[in-house]
């Protein structure tokens, strides 16, 4: 495996395809969005994976690890924006499940930390996000920022629900 090569993930609606299309606008970079297979880039040189599949595969991966992490009460709320209430329960407890495992995959030293709230808003942050992945020859810019990214098309929530939001106060982390 080339050790080059790098995976980003995160929690779904965290930026990750936004992410692969920037990266994509490299000449020698192949970025590959969202695949459930097998890492497909194993002995191939300048690969990369974005995919919030693909944090099941975080210890196996041999080549640079990154997380982007996103607020959790942003992430349920843009969730349950897609998904049925019937599992909206079940939203609730695997994104603080990986909400946790990612910061400890982060306090070990395994995987380094992209804030998505930077990424998403400051040219200069998501420009030095691009080249951590070794990506150089890609510039964004604040047109970039300023284009909506994989938005929800039906908004039923601009907040989280009552029954929601306060549980998600207690049981997700602080996060700045």
């Amino acid at each position: 495996m080339n050790t080059d090569n790098f995976l980003v993930t995160s929690h779904g609606r965290s930026g990750t395809k936004w992410l692969t299309d920037i990266c994509n606008r490299s000449k020698k970079w192949s970025v590959v969005h969202d695949t459930k297979g097998g890492l497909p880039f194993s002995d191939k040189l300048y690969c990369g994976e974005i995919s919030g599949y693909r944090r099941v595969d975080l210890d196996k991966f041999k080549g640079r690890k990154f997380i982007i992490m996103r607020d959790p009460k942003e992430v349920l709320l843009s969730a349950i924006n897609r998904h049925p209430e019937t599992i909206w329960n079940t939203l609730f407890l695997s994104i603080g499940y990986w909400h946790m495992y990612f910061i400890s995959q982060i306090n070990n030293f395994k995987c380094e930390p992209i804030s998505f709230r930077r990424m998403t808003t400051d040219v200069d942050y998501a420009n030095y996000t691009i080249s951590s992945l070794g990506i150089d020859d890609v510039e964004v810019t604040q047109q970039d920022l300023d284009t909506p990214k994989n938005v929800n098309k039906n908004i039923k929530y601009k907040k989280l629900p009552k029954h929601l939001a306060e549980p998600a106060k207690k049981f997700y982390p602080q996060v700045s």
